[in-house]
C-alpha cells in the first residue's frame, strides 16, 4: 500500500473498508496512520453472515478462510488500544472504530 505517505498521516476523518477480509488487519495498520485522532474506521462484513459464531464444522469449506479472517480481525480490533470499538449487527456486521491514540 504505497498510498500511505508521511504527508497524509492523520489527515482523514473517515475510512470505510469493504475489501478482502484476509487483509483487514493489514488495512487497519495502514489506515490507522491516515485517520486522525477522533476519526472513524468502519469495517464491513465483520460477522461474515453470522458464520463467525458457527461451529467450524458447520461452516462450508469455501467460507472458512473469510470466517477465520473475520474472527482474527475482530480479536485484533478488540485488543487495539488505539481505538474505541463497537460491533454492530447491521447486515453482515460493521465494526466501528474511533481512533483515540
Amino acid at each position: 500500500m504505497c498510498w500511505v505517505q508521511p504527508a497524509n498521516e492523520g489527515s482523514y476523518d473517515f475510512a470505510f473498508i469493504d475489501a478482502d477480509k484476509e487483509n483487514y488487519v493489514n488495512y487497519h495498520e495502514k489506515l490507522i496512520k491516515l485517520v486522525k485522532i477522533g476519526g472513524l474506521l468502519v469495517y464491513d462484513n465483520t460477522l461474515w453472515g453470522g458464520r463467525v459464531s458457527w461451529p467450524e464444522d458447520k461452516v462450508p469449506p469455501h467460507f472458512r478462510p473469510g470466517r477465520d479472517a473475520a474472527i482474527e480481525f475482530n480479536k485484533t480490533i478488540t485488543n487495539d488500544s488505539r481505538v474505541e470499538f463497537a460491533l454492530t449487527s447491521v447486515g453482515d456486521g460493521l465494526n466501528i472504530c474511533r481512533r483515540i491514540a
